[in-house]
């Protein structure tokens, strides 16, 4: 059995990086491959029990913030009992720490993989992820991304996804429960408690680059011109309290639901009829892939990689002017939820084994040793 340890800061609900875990072990062969987790934070996170049941280890560590020689040694101690074949961190910039300590303990993978792609830095802080960048080309053997802009953004410009030592993970999905079903918007909606009005839908942690202050003002706008649109805001995050009360300031505020963390992201997005994503940096943008097999018109901001693109239903465009997202999606077909899908492009099952395979080939191959 190949054992690999993902670096992680949390478990929880809402990020795309445990989803993601989760929509590829889900997928893969848990007789030959073992995910266990490393998780920065005492919280038992919503993904926890579901990965306990794939029989996968979990261990809490205290976060650097709180105390970082702790955080170091207990890494160093659960890499050296654990004898894995792979040490996978999804940190950024912080993988830097258990890619070293995976090396010093002569563990033969060592996955850097990049998550963001976040441009504007502050001279020292740019500093110090040219050091980490360094440590993590290091100490790592393999340099895992997203998408292009996100493998450059972390690994360097050298970064292209197509040398050996690259891979791009595609952030996959369980394409079948997206699948638009007619039968399932329905009863969400009666839920709702909608009936002909036009649904605007957001999923997103509530973090500064998920940029709900744009998101409010546009709907704002939007209901000013036509108050048959509800705005459906899914998720947790630090910035909720403060935009649930700017949201309270507004014309639009009986038309905006805050829904909270939610497990049936895809029956909501049945329900709804637009998505939009205005976030002012993505590694990815998972959600984007999700709304389009959903057959959901698909706004974003120019900030999203194109590799999103899986259909015509997604459009690009700029923050500087609010004006062209309304038309958008004011000129907008709803009764036309016809789209035309990339063959097996995002789906779960096609990219585990794919990962899987990688894993085979490396892992009994004497090139990572």
């Amino acid at each position: 059995m190949i054992k690999i340890l993902h670096v992680v800061s949390s478990l929880n609900m809402g990020g795309g990086v445990q989803q993601l875990l989760y929509n590829y072990y889900k997928n893969m062969n848990s007789d030959k491959v073992q995910f266990d987790f490393i998780v920065h934070s005492e919280e038992i996170g919503y993904f926890e029990k579901k990965f306990k049941k794939f029989g996968s280890n979990i261990f809490h560590v205290t976060p650097k913030k709180q105390s970082i020689i702790k955080n170091f040694l207990e890494i160093k101690r659960i890499i050296q009992k654990g004898n894995y074949d792979v040490v996978h961190c999804h940190q950024d910039f912080s993988n830097a720490v258990p890619l070293f300590l995976a090396k010093t303990n002569s563990v033969p993978i060592r996955i850097s993989h990049a998550h963001s792609n976040f441009r504007k830095q502050r001279f020292v802080k740019g500093l110090l992820n040219k050091f980490l960048r360094f440590i993590n080309q290091y100490y790592g053997n393999y340099y895992f991304a997203c998408s292009k802009e996100a493998g450059k953004w972390l690994h360097g410009r050298k970064w292209s996804g197509k040398r050996k030592k690259d891979f791009i993970m595609l952030n996959a999905i369980n394409t079948h429960q997206f699948k638009f079903n007619p039968d399932i918007r329905t009863k969400y909606r009666d839920e709702l408690g909608f009936t002909d009005e036009k649904v605007v839908l957001h999923v997103g942690r509530f973090s500064k680059e998920k940029n709900h202050k744009f998101l409010l003002k546009l709907f704002n706008q939007l209901y000013n011109i036509n108050d048959n649109y509800k705005l459906l805001l899914v998720g947790s995050g630090p910035l909720k309290r403060e935009i649930k009360e700017l949201s309270n300031n507004l014309d639009s505020h009986k038309n905006i639901i805050f829904l909270g963390a939610r497990s049936d992201i895809a029956e909501i997005m049945q329900a709804s009829d637009i998505f939009l994503l205005p976030s002012t940096y993505e590694g990815f943008g998972m959600t984007a892939i999700e709304a389009q097999y959903s057959g959901l018109l698909t706004i974003v901001s120019d900030k999203v990689p194109r590799s999103t693109q899986i259909s015509n239903l997604i459009k690009y465009l700029s923050l500087k002017n609010i004006d062209y997202w309304i038309e958008e999606i004011l000129a907008f077909d709803y009764n036309d939820r016809n789209f035309n899908l990339i063959k097996n492009k995002y789906d779960a099952q096609h990219e585990a084994c794919k990962y899987e395979n990688w894993l085979m080939k490396k892992i009994y191959s004497t090139e990572s040793r």
